[in-house]
């Protein structure tokens, strides 16, 4: 039987760990599985009770994966209670005029822009029973959670039995400072065309 090399094990050796590692990137969090398009959420003047605290949160949330491209949509979400409250935001391309001679050229100032509303372009994934979203937004937090007010980015999971009943939503609102999750059951119309 003849032997590889020792140069070309090294390489073999390399080449796996570099596979490995790229699959344990995409699979990381935040990565987001092969979706159906077209998936349809609302959950409008619904009550989120927080697991850990006790505390409820008015919750309301429409979303839409868009119906030619899976994974992408709009997301509108506001949620307001005791020490909290945050929404999806929306707000202007960054823009540079590169067009003047020199070293200095000027831009748009995007950040008096952003509103809460909408957002487009979202990660968005409604499929049966469970969506996942991940979009931008602003958030107001104040003691006893992180003492934090600006943008943030979220993290959103929703899971609901067949039918208009309740369900449980995990949310993780990533912030500058740290983590803010809230994850309990949502108790009011959970409207998903993709649950029956």
């Amino acid at each position: 039987m003849r032997r590889l090399p020792k140069p070309a094990i090294v390489l073999l050796i390399t080449l796996a760990a570099a596979g490995t590692l790229g699959l344990l990137a995409y699979l990381r969090a935040g990565a987001r599985p092969a979706s159906t398009p077209g998936g349809f959420l609302s959950t409008r003047s619904a009550q989120l009770t927080d697991a850990r605290t006790g505390n409820a949160y008015s919750f309301d949330l429409v979303a839409r994966e868009d119906a030619e491209a899976a994974g992408v949509g709009l997301s509108t979400l506001l949620v307001v209670g005791p020490s909290l409250s945050l929404c999806s935001a929306s707000g202007p391309e960054p823009e540079i005029d590169f067009s003047l001679d020199g070293e200095e050229f000027p831009g748009n100032a995007p950040l008096p822009e952003i509103r809460c509303g909408t957002a487009s372009g979202m990660a968005v994934v409604i499929d049966g029973c469970t969506a996942t979203i991940d979009l931008h937004g602003y958030v107001h937090s104040d003691y006893p959670l992180v003492t934090y007010m600006g943008m943030m980015s979220l993290d959103l999971s929703l899971h609901k039995e067949a039918g208009p009943a309740d369900a449980q939503v995990e949310i993780t609102v990533h912030t500058p400072k740290e983590d803010i999750r809230l994850r309990g059951n949502l108790d009011g119309q959970v409207d998903m065309d993709t649950c029956q």
